[in-house]
């Protein structure tokens, strides 16, 4: 499997986050409030975050973040806002790459949705789940007519087995 799914024991909130809604998707955000939420405070100098704010019925384009390496993505979704399905795709033989700005506002390497196929998904209802993102190409989707928000916990330093000791 490539996508892991994770049962956390406490439900996460949207205490202080503001979410953007814009052409950049995704943004590094403070980290510190899911981390005190999970009790992982000590955590705050090997664990960074990223959000995602996703229009209603929309998509964050296929992408790998292989220009900002990390061990593992660790997905969360703030409660009403776990309608997004999580996609690991794979690029068809014989198509061409594309070009395209980044959720973080980069350009970078991408395919069309119509060019791959879906190796893997999940659904944040369903839990969270982590992934390597900088191995895989991948993309969330917003399955509902409302904007939704997941969070994604990030390290280069530490394994997420730390991590999940402490929060399953």
């Amino acid at each position: 499997m490539l996508i892991t799914p994770v049962h956390i024991k406490k439900d996460i909130r949207m205490t202080t986050f503001t979410p953007v809604f814009g052409q950049i998707p995704v943004r590094r955000s403070d980290a510190s409030p899911i981390l005190e939420q999970l009790n992982l405070n000590d955590f705050k100098d090997k664990v960074f975050a990223f959000s995602a704010s996703i229009p209603a019925l929309c998509k964050v384009g296929i992408h790998k973040d292989s220009q900002y390496p990390v061990k593992w993505s660790l997905l969360l979704a703030p409660v009403d806002n776990d309608n997004v399905l999580i996609e690991i795709v794979r690029p068809k033989s014989n198509v061409i790459q594309t070009e395209v700005l980044t959720p973080v506002g980069t350009t970078s390497p991408s395919y069309r949705d119509e060019d791959c196929d879906v190796a893997e998904s999940w659904c944040l209802k369903y839990g969270s789940c982590f992934f390597n993102p900088s191995d895989v190409w991948h993309r969330a989707v917003n399955l509902v007519n409302r904007p939704q928000i997941i969070f994604s916990l990030r390290s280069t330093e530490i394994e997420i087995d730390e991590v999940l000791k402490r929060i399953t």
